[in-house]
């Protein structure tokens, strides 16, 4: 008969442990157990990012910046990504941390559209091309800034080479770097549709 007293306290006790590990927020907040800071910090940052919650940025003590401004645009560009806006980047305050957010929003999004939402042009061009790249598209190398030949012409160079197609160097307008990006891909020995 004293075995189910037994079982009857054991199972009290459990429930007033668990009970005491949920009122302490351990199974809520589980960065809150980890013993070394900066490991805790990291692990506010991840749960952040993968959250897309700015606010648990917040519980990260003895931070360096580096790492605050991370967890910061990481969270954003969660919340940007799943809204399929960038524009959700402009809550981050650090200019060099935005711009991350723009770059790598637009290309988790994989819409060149995006990319008008960067005011800067520069910044602007660089995203079209890393988007240009992704989809070896010329066309979207084409919507960069007139004015920006050079980064245009690498943008055509480089889907040259991602696509094997010596064709897409006949987009450079200047004889010279045309011939180069040809040249390159027929000494490469990749190009299938090597055209003389």
């Amino acid at each position: 008969m004293k075995k189910p007293h037994i079982f009857m306290f054991a199972a009290i006790a459990l429930l007033i442990i668990v009970g005491i590990l949920a009122a302490s927020g351990i199974f809520s907040n589980p960065c809150k157990s980890v013993k070394d800071q900066q490991d805790r910090n990291f692990c506010y940052r991840d749960a952040a990012i993968a959250e897309g919650n700015p606010e648990i940025c917040g519980k990260m003590n003895n931070y360096e910046m580096f790492d605050m401004e991370w967890c910061i645009m990481g969270s954003y560009k969660t919340i940007a990504v799943n809204a399929k806006n960038i524009s959700i980047c402009d809550g981050v305050q650090n200019e060099g941390d935005r711009y991350l957010c723009y770059m790598d929003a637009a290309k988790e999004i994989n819409d060149s559209e995006q990319c008008f939402k960067i005011n800067d042009l520069d910044d602007r061009d660089n995203c079209l091309q890393a988007i240009a790249k992704i989809q070896q598209d010329t066309s979207i190398c084409d919507k960069m800034r007139v004015d920006n030949q050079v980064d245009k012409d690498s943008c055509y160079w480089n889907i040259a080479w991602l696509k094997n197609d010596i064709s897409v160097c006949d987009k450079i307008p200047v004889y010279e770097d045309r011939e180069l990006c040809r040249n390159e891909i027929i000494l490469s020995g990749k190009n299938s549709t090597i055209q003389n």
